[in-house]
């Protein structure tokens, strides 16, 4: 399964499509693209202990940056709204997109 990965500050996912992810903790976990969002794969979220918003648990670290990323695809606001500038940069970072012109394709 491959990681979820930007080549030129592209990150084109494809729908109904399973990717992997690599958590901070270094734990690899499933994503799903489905209709526009990214998620954590169903049978992923049974795993989980309780779910908390330090980015401990992996459930919440999947979840913000699924938010994050499905956000942008979407032309929505993240910046400073729902999460701090630090981390929208830190996901992006992470799947390889750097500052400056970006896209997100989810079909």
């Amino acid at each position: 399964m491959s990681g979820i990965c930007a080549a030129n500050n592209s990150l084109v996912l494809s729908n109904k499509s399973y990717y992997a992810w690599t958590t901070s903790s270094g734990g690899k976990y499933t994503w799903t693209v489905n209709n526009g969002r990214i998620g954590w794969a169903a049978s992923e979220s049974l795993l989980a202990e309780n779910t908390n918003q330090k980015g401990t648990n992996y459930k919440w670290e999947m979840c913000k940056a699924g938010n994050i990323l499905s956000d942008l695809a979407q032309g929505k606001s993240v910046w400073g709204y729902l999460y701090s500038n630090e981390e929208v940069l830190s996901v992006c970072e992470k799947v390889g997109i750097s500052p400056g012109f970006f896209s997100i394709d989810l079909p």
